[in-house]
């Protein structure tokens, strides 16, 4: 049996091969089950009768002896067969090609994958289709959210240095969560290397639009640098969220238990003295980084080994972008504008991270593993709006530090048992934190259009808000399979497994204001000198409590799975998948004042039991080509707060939410069909087409009240999304034959050229009468009608170096929907262009230059004919140096 030097070295070094008949075993957490026993690069000299492999997933072959490397886990070599040889319609971006474009967090490499596209710099969207419908497993577990109101992961979260891949499946099966809509992300963590390899890392960081130009700029504290800035902003212990005792307000007849005017004064002094008010301006520095790591393994007995991976990454980095931005409302005469502002928006972004990762293989089929990962994101930001509201000119200044932090502990075990069958199971433990310390808000208004702006006695004049979330999860599941031959052309794998998610979910919150009155000559004076003891106190402005009712809640989610596979191999030419997978999910979220106890909290509920089968049929007529069809139904449920009745503000969208506790649960049924075509082991080619049909979508419907406008949760009747997707990733070795290409000096076979692209169409159908949506049948909020990326990049100089011209862009899409004839609101098409090179200097150290956003294009929101956000992200240079030890 012919093979190449690759697939004879991962036949030999990967027990369970994917060049086996039958397909590999797979791990709870998405991995092929050996991959453990070879993380990192080896040399291999081995017997490839040696591995030990239950005796359904053999080639029988004579002893092949292979002097070579082994495909290093998280090449591309190793992407590119898994998703050969995945049992569904899947997608595999491994470390190299990460690191190939540049990308230094999960959300900017994942936007290079056919069909995804990245909203905000943060989120993937998969097949076009929203938060809501894309999920993130992390190992095989879920990830909890940061988010307050959503459930979605901000992927930016994930630094690309401590990842080993990622797949990205775009058709479910019976082993994957039942709430899946585009598709799940499914991200997996870097395991301990063969050999001792060391690194520290450094990085400049250079923006055209912030480094050294004249920022926004707030002295927080010494320690922000760090990123751990809560502590120098935090309010007085009375006044944080969770803080227990009488609501912040003056006793009257109606609130006995109120403060007294001594007790008000001093704690608005305490207030004012401790929160810093000040908006100044000054140069931006440039953005820095560094990282290290370290990683050995020994051996361990006769055939077993034990090892460890450590990584520690920080990196801070200057945003500026000055911001047009109008809003219109509709008349007889069309749009006509209604408020027009100038956003000068500055924030510094501080990310830290820790990783460790440590396994043992015991031989004869027993592995344990072990990860623990501690991720922050700070984010200072200083923001200020000037211009027009309501015939009204106006400054809006915002002070703002937020902390994002993720902690994850994960146990995973593999261990073989007799005959042949295979247990897996994981453990995860994790916990999600959003602190939001003293964001500062204030207003100041422009009465006799003069130039002259004063404190503004408005109802929205100035805010002070703190807020805290914790969102815990544990997540355990167990597989157990077992190979069977029947015949020598038939081998079938069953599998039995079991998952349980129990997540709880504390989200507080509290609002203050200083209300009052003040004498003519204080007004125009700036907020820092405004807010003194000579101002707060009776006769002037009173610290008092603005928390809704509705800004807390506690929420819990209780999710039990069982499920059943049986995965048929005949002949090396057909595999069916076939599964069905039962889920029982329990929700209950309590609302609750925590200004005053004795009012009934409001208590939303939900208990469902569903079945979803699945179905994977896979031909394969000859080595180069494959054939996948794929059909399964799924759920996307309602998240926490959407169920509950009580009123919310969504922070995103500065908008009153509405919950809705009779929300129904969205069904989904899918079809796949792709063809693949595998030039070499890591060139191919694809052409796929899918359909989904949403039954009960749930939806955003926008909706007034007076002067204000609220966001509702409905269900929508029905919603379909279907496309096609195209993926090309070949060599241009082929070019020496092209007329005039041969004759250039060049190495053709050291070129390459990727490209993919994913057209998309979606629509969704709304109850006219239950939305004043202008359109009751629409495309799905947020989704792109296509998303295009190319690659044009070298490899295979002897020392390593290589380059890669990298272009991304996606269709405009629905940013809001228009209500009362209004037109929706666009996010206009937004064409990037990116250029990656590595250097390499000798045996242990290489230089990296990116240069993003070339283009510079500007990000504009369009409804109708009018622009409604206009501004330029900037270009970027980052210039990075990696030392080897």
């Amino acid at each position: 049996m012919k093979r190449t030097l690759l697939a004879a070295a991962l036949a030999a070094c990967l027990p369970g091969s994917l060049f086996a008949a039958t397909p590999p075993a797979t791990r709870t957490d998405g991995r092929p089950q050996a991959e453990a026993i070879a993380p990192g690069n080896a040399t291999a000299e081995v017997d490839a009768t040696a591995a030990t492999t239950p005796p359904a997933a053999v080639v029988d072959m004579a002893a092949v002896r292979v002097d070579g490397a082994a495909a290093a886990s998280g090449s591309h070599a190793l992407a590119q067969l898994e998703r050969r040889h995945a049992g569904a319609v899947t997608e595999v971006l491994g470390a190299e090609s990460m690191s190939a474009n540049g990308d230094s967090d999960a959300a900017a490499a994942l936007k290079r994958v056919t069909g995804l596209s990245l909203v905000d710099s943060q989120y993937v969207y998969v097949r076009g289709l929203g938060e809501r419908y894309s999920s993130v497993l992390l190992n095989g577990a879920r990830v909890p959210s940061p988010d307050p109101t959503r459930r979605v992961v901000p992927l930016d979260l994930f630094p690309t240095a401590v990842l080993d891949s990622a797949l990205i499946h775009k058709s479910t099966s019976a082993e994957q969560p039942g709430h899946f809509g585009g598709g799940t992300v499914h991200l997996r963590t870097r395991r301990y290397p063969l050999d001792f390899t060391a690194s520290l890392g450094i990085v400049g960081k250079y923006d055209s639009r912030a480094t050294a130009e004249n920022g926004l700029t707030h002295d927080g504290g010494q320690r922000d640098w760090t990123g751990f800035g809560v502590g120098g902003r935090e309010l007085p212990p009375i006044l944080r969220p969770g803080a227990s005792g009488r609501p912040i307000a003056a006793t009257s007849p109606l609130n006995p238990d109120g403060l007294s005017a001594a007790e008000l004064e001093q704690l608005g002094e305490q207030v004012a003295s401790g929160s810093g008010y000040r908006a100044d301006r000054g140069r931006l520095d440039p953005g820095a980084g560094i990282s290290a790591s370290i990683g050995d393994s020994w051996a361990l007995g006769a055939d077993g080994r034990i090892g460890f991976l450590a990584a520690l990454r920080h990196e801070s980095m200057w945003d500026r972008h000055a911001e047009q931005r109008a809003t219109y409302a509709a008349s007889n005469d069309g749009l006509q504008q209604a408020d027009a502002l100038a956003v000068d928006v500055s924030r510094q972004a501080i990310d830290a991270s820790g990783f460790f990762s440590a396994g043992v293989d015991f031989g004869a089929g027993q592995q344990l593993g072990l990860t623990h990962m501690l991720l922050r994101q700070s984010e200072d930001e200083v923001k200020l709006a000037r211009g027009e509201s309501e015939n009204q000119l106006l400054e809006r200044y915002q002070l703002r530090w937020v902390e994002n932090r993720l902690r994850w502990d994960q146990l995973t075990g593999s261990h073989a048992l007799p005959g042949y069958a295979t247990l897996e199971w994981q453990f995860a433990d994790a916990r999600a934190e959003r602190d939001e310390p003293n964001t500062r808000r204030w207003r100041r208004d422009d009465d006799d259009r003069d130039g002259d702006y004063a404190f503004s006695d408005r109802t929205d004049s100035n805010s002070q808000t703190a807020a805290q979330l914790a969102d815990d999860v544990r997540d355990w599941s167990v597989r157990v399979s077992l190979p069977v031959d029947f015949s020598a052309d038939v081998s079938t794998q069953f599998a039995l497994g079991r998952a349980v998610l129990s997540r709880q979910r504390d989200a507080r919150m509290r609002t203050f204001a200083f209300d009052g009155e003040l004498a003519p000559a204080l007004s125009p004076l700036p907020q820092d000198a405004l807010l003194t003891p000579d101002t707060i106190g009776p006769g002037g402005l009173v610290l008092e409590e603005t928390t809704l009712p509705t800004d807390n809640y506690r929420a819990t989610q209780s999710l039990d799975a069982w499920y059943v596979e049986v995965d048929t191999s005949v002949a090396a030419t057909w595999r069916l998948l076939l599964g069905l997978r039962a889920e029982h999910d329990r929700q209950h979220v309590v609302t609750a004042d925590p200004t005053n106890p004795t009012a009934a909290p409001v208590r939303a509920h939900i208990d469902r039991r569903d079945l979803l089968p699945s179905l994977a049929l896979t031909w394969s007529p000859d080595e180069r080509n494959q054939w996948r069809l794929a059909y399964a139904s799924s759920l996307s449920r309602p998240d926490f707060r959407e169920l509950s009745p009580a009123p919310f503000l969504d922070p995103q969208l500065d908008l009153i939410t509405v919950g809705n506790p009779r929300l129904k649960t969205t069904t989904i049924r899918h079809l796949d069909l792709r063809w693949e075509h595998y030039f070499s082991e890591q060139e191919s080619a694809s052409i796929g087409v899918f359909h989904k049909h949403f039954e009960n979508p749930i939806e955003k419907t926008f909706s007034a009240g007076g002067s204000t406008q609220f966001i509702n949760l409905r269900n929508a009747l029905s919603a379909r999304v279907y496309g096609v997707e195209l993926d090309w990733q070949k060599s241009l070795a082929a070019a020496t034959d092209w007329p005039g290409f041969g004759r250039l000096p060049l190495a053709w076979d050291n070129y390459y050229l990727a490209a993919n692209y994913a057209r998309i169409e979606s629509r969704v159908t709304l109850d006219p009468a239950a939305t004043s949506q202008t359109r009751s049948r629409r495309p799905l909020q947020g989704a792109s009608p296509y998303v295009a990326n190319l690659r044009l990049g070298w490899r295979g100089d002897p020392r390593g170096s290589s380059w890669a011209l990298l272009f991304n862009m996606s269709g405009e899409r629905i940013a809001r929907a228009g209500v009362a004839g209004q037109p929706d609101v666009y996010e206009q098409a937004l064409p990037q262009l990116d250029f990656v090179y590595r250097l390499d200097v000798g045996a242990h150290a290489d230089w990296r230059l990116k240069l993003g956003n070339l283009l510079d294009s500007a990000v504009e929101y369009r409804q109708g004919e009018e622009t409604t956000r206009r501004y330029h992200k900037g270009r970027r240079i980052d210039i990075g140096f990696t030392w080897r030890f």
